[in-house]
């Protein structure tokens, strides 16, 4: 199976609709955060404001799918190849690691010195990408900072595919999805077990499959039809829009995770398994390079900025105060990318490891 038989002209527009889905997608998650936040200084000031109720999934399963799709996409040139898990797991690092580590460090510094020292077995755990709960059975299992847990999963799924490498993405597929799979399937036989077991065995793995069955789909060259393409795209959107506020009994269970997980693939099949010319192709490209330090940083600036708005004591406004932190967040992310998130990870790349991606912009995590 050659999965770089592709025109290059499709190809780049493939990438364009991946970058543009990641972008909307952090965005969506930013500004449900944005709004949460702002609904809750409001109630700290002592205004009635209620929280925007949006739980429903599909933002983060597009993320998980997008990332299945990448990692076979993108290691079109590590099938087959000597030495290519550990080239595989090495690159995923310097990729996913340096960015992360360094937010959790400075969040953690920023609350030790406001007075809220974190848990240091939470900052610890944080750091090796471990699930680990520190506030009693709830079952919602996050990292100091909450966003990272979609980063758990991604670990996971790097550990999973890098070890399933094999002579072609067809077989490197299949291995990684037994393996994901056997792993959901074993969840309810662990659920006692301990956090880690809990984590790592949730449903909300197999969008990883769901991705890179797409990305198999592209190998093949599968193109679907224009006018079937957009009924899915419009189809999973509107399966979106009327899941936003639903209310599961199991974070990343079944329900949850098939209520996002459909409508997620939807999209994304429609919009990279045949040509599509976007408007606003630049912009698409630099919000998507800069979406993982969005998913990063913004939960950590939007709690600093909480508490600095609160120290101050300025006048209240909920509009203008979500404008502004939201300024403030897409600032803070575009300069972590091209200031530290860029150069770092080229430069260890090219210090550890050879060139064998396809697109640079791609080897990045889902999340």
């Amino acid at each position: 199976m050659n999965m770089g038989r592709e025109a290059g002209g499709e190809g780049s527009r493939r990438i364009e609709a991946i970058q543009m889905l990641r972008a909307v997608t952090a965005t969506l998650v930013v500004l449900t955060h944005t709004w949460i936040f702002t609904a809750g200084l409001a109630r700290r000031m002592g205004i009635a404001m209620p929280p925007p109720g949006i739980t429903g999934g599909g933002r983060m399963d597009m993320f998980f799918i997008i990332s299945g799709f990448i990692m076979i996409y993108s290691s079109k040139k590590l099938f087959g190849r000597p030495g290519a898990r550990a080239l595989f797991w090495k690159r995923r690092l310097i990729r996913v690691g340096p960015l992360y580590c360094l937010a959790t460090i400075t969040f953690a510094w920023w609350l030790w010195r406001v007075g809220k020292p974190a848990d240091p077995a939470l900052v610890a755990a944080s750091l090796a990408f471990l699930p680990y709960n520190s506030a009693g059975d709830t079952g919602y299992v996050v990292p100091l900072i909450d966003a990272g847990w979609t980063l758990n999963y991604e670990i996971l799924f790097y550990l999973v595919l890098g070890a399933s490498l094999s002579l072609n993405a067809g077989r490197t597929v299949a291995i990684a999805a037994g393996a994901l799979a056997g792993l959901v399937l074993i969840g309810p036989l662990v659920a006692d077990w301990g956090v880690a077991p809990f984590a790592w065995t949730r449903p909300i793995l197999l969008q990883y499959v769901a991705g890179m069955g797409v990305a198999l789909l592209v190998a093949r060259g599968v193109q679907l039809p224009s006018r079937l393409r957009a009924v899915m795209i419009i189809f999973g959107t509107a399966l979106f829009l009327c899941q936003l506020t639903a209310h599961f009994p199991h974070w990343q269970g079944w329900e949850r995770t098939l209520s996002g997980g459909i409508p997620a693939l939807l999209v994304f099949s429609g919009c990279v398994l045949g040509p599509m010319k976007l408007p606003l192709g630049r912009v698409w490209e630099v919000l998507g390079d800069i979406s993982y330090s969005l998913y990063v940083w913004h939960m950590p600036i939007l709690v600093v900025l909480m508490h600095l708005y609160t120290r101050v004591g300025l006048p209240y406004s909920a509009f203008g105060y979500a404008i502004g932190a939201l300024v403030v967040v897409y600032a803070a992310s575009a300069a972590s990318y091209y200031v530290f998130e860029r150069p770092v990870t080229r430069y260890l790349n090219a210090r550890f490891t050879p060139r064998v991606a396809s697109d640079e912009r791609l080897e990045i995590s889902g999340v």
